[in-house]
């Protein structure tokens, strides 16, 4: 038996297209040898590993496109903010929806605090008002007729 194989063998072997095959490589679950090769064995050892993390544990298991309905992101926000350690990841591509809202909730809290500064000392435009501006707004009469 040969040490590897070419992407339209291992596709087979595993039930998966070619293309399918192309994106687990893509992701770093298969690894190539060399251009469109496969070593057999590593190859399956990856995709056995690649399918028990999939099976861990999730109280609400669910994908990037779910997680960023419920938080109003892109499916590429939430890879972002996965890949910087924000939004916990499970599997490439899979979520626990709790640990996800916990997780964006605790980073935004953390951009979001009173006194946290853009670029040159600035409040960054996407930061809400101060307490101080919230109350100089209620103060202030809402029509000038008012005498």
């Amino acid at each position: 038996m040969q040490d590897t194989v070419n992407v339209d063998t291992i596709s087979q072997m595993l039930d998966l297209t070619p293309r399918r095959i192309q994106q687990l490589a893509k992701e770093g679950v298969l690894k190539k040898d060399g251009r469109g090769d496969y070593n057999l064995v590593e190859s399956l050892l990856c995709y056995v590993k690649h399918l028990e993390a999939w099976r861990a544990p999730a109280e609400i298991p669910c994908n990037a496109d779910d997680l960023g309905q419920y938080l109003g992101l892109t499916k590429g926000q939430i890879f972002y903010l996965a890949k910087h350690g924000v939004i916990p990841v499970i599997a490439h591509g899979r979520f626990d929806l709790e640990a996800g809202i916990k997780g964006y909730l605790a980073y935004i809290r953390e951009q979001y605090k009173e006194g946290n500064t853009g670029k040159a000392g600035r409040r960054a435009p996407w930061q809400p008002p101060s307490i101080a501006e919230l109350d100089e707004a209620a103060i202030m009469p809402l029509s000038m007729d008012a005498e």
